[in-house]
């Protein structure tokens, strides 16, 4: 059997939530910041996201992270992080994966301080991990500087208006006030939460070329 590319994966959950972690086969990635690996790992290889999260070795819910080393003496790593729709300037599941697994395999240690520290394309995050009688039991984050980037948006759901606020904390979050919805936010109404999950991957694609230049260096 011939292969043209072989790629190493770790593949973790936190809290449920997946990650599959490249840790070695990709070419190399030009740039000295994880937003600028990002950038021509999206421009050049954006096939290899999509051949790692798509069906038929991934699913739509997929979660990716590609690490590098880092050229920041304040970094422990460069990391970026992707879906199957595209690509996240930070991601707080995936973070606590990926710092998860380069602990346990023996990769990478600890700082001096307890922490390790990843150059992400929104900026750099901490991590503190918690040992217990020699085991690695939980890890916790600084997340980036959260604001608001508008407070009010008028969206259109099935010819309702409704208003929401577009905040910022690593990645873009819609907060709506689910009285505004007449549904209470529950197992019932799944149908009602997934029509605005549709309606938020649509928003982000409007506002998330503001959000890097947010943080210099690390812009795309």
């Amino acid at each position: 059997m011939n292969f043209n590319r072989v790629i190493s994966t770790i593949d973790t959950h936190t809290a449920g939530g997946p990650t599959r972690i490249v840790t070695n086969g990709l070419p190399a990635l030009p740039g000295v910041t994880a937003a600028e690996m990002m950038k021509d790992f999206q421009a050049n290889c954006d096939h290899l996201r999509q051949f790692l999260l798509n069906e038929p070795r991934g699913h739509s819910n997929m979660y990716g992270a590609v690490i590098a080393p880092s050229k920041d003496p304040h970094a422990d790593l460069s990391v970026f992080f992707m879906t199957t729709h595209g690509y996240l300037s930070t991601c707080v599941h995936s973070s606590m994966g990926v710092a998860a697994a380069l602990l346990e395999t023996g990769s990478h240690k600890l700082r001096s301080d307890g922490n390790i520290y990843m150059d992400t394309p929104g900026g750099l995050i901490p991590l503190t991990p918690v040992y217990k009688d020699g085991r690695l039991v939980e890890i916790s984050l600084m997340t980036l500087p959260g604001f608001v980037y508008e407070a009010s948006v008028n969206l259109d759901f099935h010819g309702q208006t409704i208003y929401a606020a577009v905040v910022f904390c690593g990645v873009f979050f819609l907060l709506i006030d689910i009285n505004q919805i007449g549904k209470p936010a529950n197992q019932d109404n799944l149908h009602t939460s997934s029509q605005w999950v549709r309606i938020y991957y649509r928003m982000p694609i409007r506002i998330f070329s503001f959000s890097i230049q947010l943080f210099p260096p690390y812009k795309i």
